[in-house]
């Protein structure tokens, strides 16, 4: 069957490299697909899920975060104001959704972070709205000193999160499979950050930036 496309290709002019690339996109396409449904299935989703609502619970009264925050501030107040450290937070994929719920802990306090890095965020545009737009507007964080790192689209669609199953990153995973919405818009993909073309189809219907 390949061969065969291969020749129809060729007949009407498109170059044999431009073909090879052209069918391996289709082929990684359809079996892309075939694994986010999995995914959805097989209880991968269900896993994600559990670790944002766990995530969301130590924020709240008796959790870890709120723990965390709550001796962060004894130890900062033991301290003479001119020994009072920084806080900066820095977070990875998933970091992004600990720290994103971490300020809301923080704000409890009365902590305020100096800087945030996040570093290819695996959270969603919608929670990166709620939950760091509020410490911006509580003054918890500035978001002129919130630093968010991302790949390319291009390195996104070719670093394998799951070699030979899945072709591209764990951020493409979590849009189109492991949040409740299919293509749903995350803080780490390139195009969350750029104007949306009429054509382009990687978030769900509606989206805009």
């Amino acid at each position: 069957r390949y061969h065969a496309v291969a020749r129809f290709l060729g007949s009407i002019g498109v170059p044999a490299a431009a073909e090879r690339s052209w069918l391996r996109s289709k082929i990684n396409e359809v079996k892309d697909r075939a694994f986010e449904v999995f995914a959805r299935d097989a209880g991968i989703k269900a896993i994600w899920e559990n670790m944002k609502f766990r995530a969301d619970g130590a924020s709240k009264p008796g959790g870890g975060l709120v723990t965390a925050a709550r001796e962060l501030k004894a130890a900062i107040s033991d301290l003479s104001r001119n020994e009072r450290p920084e806080i900066h937070l820095i977070g990875h994929s998933a970091g992004a959704i600990m720290h994103g719920n971490f300020l809301s802990a923080m704000k409890a306090q009365d902590l305020k972070a100096s800087s945030i890095q996040l570093w290819a965020p695996a959270c969603t545009v919608a929670f990166a709205t709620a939950k760091y737009g509020a410490a911006f507007a509580n003054k918890v964080a500035d978001p002129k000193t919130t630093y968010i790192e991302v790949l390319s689209d291009d390195n996104e669609k070719s670093d394998p999160c799951v070699p030979v199953l899945y072709s591209k990153s764990l951020l493409y995973l979590v849009s189109r499979a492991l949040e409740p919405e299919h293509k749903t818009p995350v803080l780490g993909l390139q195009k969350a950050w750029s104007k949306k073309p009429d054509e382009d189809d990687t978030f769900m219907e509606g989206y805009q930036k």
